[in-house]
């Protein structure tokens, strides 16, 4: 099955409580980066709402979408986010910030282990295990907040 992680739970809870963030999400968002098809199915519709200018609300998502499966998911998430509300201590958009930078994080760190593998592999010349090198060093200066 088709399960979201906490993360995209999150998201998808978040964008059906509160459709006026959607925009910002499909902006941020690349749906290729989910690892749920159901996910990237239901962000696509959203696309859809966004770039054609219609107006985005839970009911109206349902109604666009056939797939039985994908309507439980986004039944699912309206439940869970509606059971969390109370609980929850960001502000929407501060959540939704928050979940953007934790997937540039994640995309960051997947590159850093990308290029760490071909520098122990040996895969790049001298002039590119530099370049490598460097950007390495300048991307956890910006992690920790140091300047050169």
């Amino acid at each position: 099955p088709d399960v979201l992680d906490a993360t995209e739970a999150e998201i998808l809870e978040l964008l059906v409580s509160h459709p006026e963030l959607t925009p910002g999400a499909i902006r941020s968002f690349d749906p290729y980066m989910f690892r749920s098809d159901n996910l990237r199915y239901i962000f696509e519709f959203l696309s859809e709402f966004v770039n054609q200018g219609e107006e985005i609300s839970f009911d109206q998502l349902l109604l666009k979408i056939d797939d039985p499966i994908l309507k439980f998911v986004l039944v699912q998430a309206e439940e869970n986010a509606k059971n969390k509300e109370s609980t929850v201590q960001l502000t929407p958009t501060a959540r939704l910030e928050s979940l953007i930078e934790k997937f540039q994080r994640e995309i960051r760190d997947g590159e850093e282990r990308e290029t760490i593998r071909k520098l122990r592999n040996n895969e790049v010349n001298a002039d590119e295990e530099m370049i490598l090198l460097q950007e390495l060093l300048e991307q956890q200066r910006l992690d920790r907040g140091l300047s050169d």
